[in-house]
């Protein structure tokens, strides 16, 4: 990670930065692992230590949440979402930021996935 860092040179560099965001009747709370602004683009990072990329769409909708919580939060628009593999040692991921209106439907899929497991002690 320290090699990522460094190469941010006089950007704004932020660790581990709580976060909020209204989804639909939902508030979502969230820490993004490093916020980076450089004064014209605001880069939102969460680390992830798989080796391997099959949850990449479950994290695009997490770093979407993340980037849509910044965007509010700062009033800009101008917000790009990554994911970095650290375990992979490869540079990060740029994920599209995805619109409210999907991360809702993805919310509510989730919720309605949820509420099918029965209860139960899982212990």
């Amino acid at each position: 990670i320290n090699h990522l860092i460094d190469g941010f040179g006089e950007a704004a560099v932020l660790f581990e930065v709580p976060c909020s965001l209204p989804v639909g009747d939902t508030m979502i709370h969230g820490v993004i692992d490093l916020i980076v602004d450089d004064g014209d683009t605001i880069a939102v990072y969460d680390h992830k230590t798989e080796s391997d990329l099959r949850n990449l769409e479950e994290y695009a909708v997490q770093v979407s949440i993340y980037a849509h919580s910044v965007m509010q939060a700062r009033g800009k628009d101008n917000v790009r979402a990554y994911l970095h593999y650290v375990t992979l040692g490869k540079d990060p991921i740029e994920v599209e930021v995805l619109p409210m209106d999907v991360i809702e439907q993805r919310l509510e899929r989730y919720k309605k996935e949820t509420s099918e497991v029965p209860d139960a002690d899982y212990r």
